[in-house]
């Protein structure tokens, strides 16, 4: 039991290790506390990535990387990223051994600081309560959401001619279209989206365009001009997905995620697919409506 509040310190990349080990720690205490089976430990490969990911993001975002630490014991992180004018909250997570003693508060406090001259601002929510609570309470409008998730069958998913790999040579032009839908480029994400094992869909239709990244059997984000090239996007991103290279005969269901009301023609696209909708945590927003059409990732948003 935590007896004193912990100290809060800003993050830094070398200690991305702690992080990623505290961050599955706590994932795997949320799963046995909810009744699903407990995930498996991580591979030597996979620890790699994430410390990479993580420093990487601990680097980009130096002022709103705070951790919570009891004597030499980090107990709970809180990653935020600005871009432009647009904030959001990438990871708020605390020890399970020291929840709902205010460090997850305080964490949120010091987070929420860090943007709160920023106009817009996003969270991708968790079905924990008690997050959830916190973040209405701190303004944020709460928007239902669908997962959608099964198995794909490419040869029910029409055909998308104009659909293809995208490069770098396409960032320009996602920067300035994510700058219409959310109000804020990307900043460096997207190079980092595309070193963590995502590979980018593009599909132009003259001035209709729109990407998704795509990292194994997830759709991890998505932006398109309208929601009929939007569905396009969609559709050669699910054809596009594949086993994990890691598990590749036990490999999870294609999810696609943040399936607001605003986005049917995304949840469209997924019972055209055959895949199965179940609710999950809310899509938080302050300052703005869910942009359409758009998924976010629920870090890079």
């Amino acid at each position: 039991m935590l007896h004193r509040l912990p100290e809060l310190r800003p993050l830094t990349p070398d200690e991305a290790p702690a992080v990623g080990e505290l961050a599955e720690r706590v994932w795997r205490a949320y799963d046995i506390a909810r009744g699903r089976p407990e995930r498996p430990r991580s591979t030597d490969e996979q620890i790699a990535r994430r410390d990479a990911r993580l420093r990487r993001a601990i680097a980009n975002d130096p002022s709103s990387s705070t951790g919570a630490w009891d004597g030499d014991a980090l107990v709970g992180i809180a990653l935020a990223r600005r871009r432009e004018a647009f904030w959001g909250l990438s990871t708020l997570l605390v020890h399970p051994e020291h929840q709902s003693a205010g460090v997850g508060r305080m964490l949120l406090e010091a987070a929420l600081e860090s943007g709160e001259d920023a106009p817009y601002g996003m969270i991708v929510a968790s079905e924990d309560p008690r997050a959830t609570a916190r973040y209405r309470l701190a303004g944020y409008r709460l928007h239902p959401c669908l997962h959608a998730e099964g198995t794909v069958d490419p040869a029910t998913l029409p055909a998308v001619p104009e659909a293809r790999a995208g490069t770098g040579a396409d960032h320009e032009w996602i920067h300035e279209l994510g700058r219409r839908l959310r109000g804020g480029g990307y900043g460096p994400d997207l190079d980092g989206l595309g070193e963590d094992r995502n590979h980018l869909v593009v599909v132009e239709r003259g001035d209709r365009r729109g990407w998704a990244f795509v990292r194994d059997s997830q759709v991890t984000q998505l932006g398109a001009t309208d929601p009929e090239t939007g569905a396009g996007v969609l559709r050669a991103a699910l054809a596009a997905t594949r086993p994990d290279p890691d598990e590749p005969t036990t490999s999870p269901p294609v999810v696609v995620r943040q399936l607001t009301a605003e986005q049917e023609w995304a949840v469209d696209v997924c019972l055209e697919a055959g895949l199965r909708l179940q609710p999950k945590g809310p899509l938080c927003t302050r300052g703005m409506d869910p942009p359409v059409p758009y998924l976010p990732d629920g870090v890079a948003f």
